[in-house]
């Protein structure tokens, strides 16, 4: 998709739906919304059972994963969160 989008210009939803149509279009939004979510709850399983594991309170460890996530999302910069994470 992040090919697509740089060398079209256009985002995934628009060349989907000018390609193969309303139908395609929508569905691939749903689709596209409904991973995104499932992989956002894999995530937050993934650090509950890494809290379980060292012995910490999950439900400190889920909020601010949530936080952090929450503020990732929020700046608008990848390059800013992706700086952050290496360090």
């Amino acid at each position: 998709v992040l090919r697509l989008g740089v060398v079209t210009g256009v985002g995934h939803a628009r060349l989907i739906f000018q390609r193969f149509g309303r139908f395609w279009g929508a569905f691939s939004v749903i689709d596209l919304f409904l991973l995104n979510a499932l992989t956002i709850v894999t995530e937050f399983i993934g650090v509950t059972l890494g809290l379980e594991y060292l012995g910490l309170p999950k439900i400190w460890g889920v909020v601010a994963a949530a936080a952090v996530t929450i503020i990732a999302a929020s700046t608008g910069s990848f390059r800013r969160f992706e700086r952050f994470m290496m360090v």
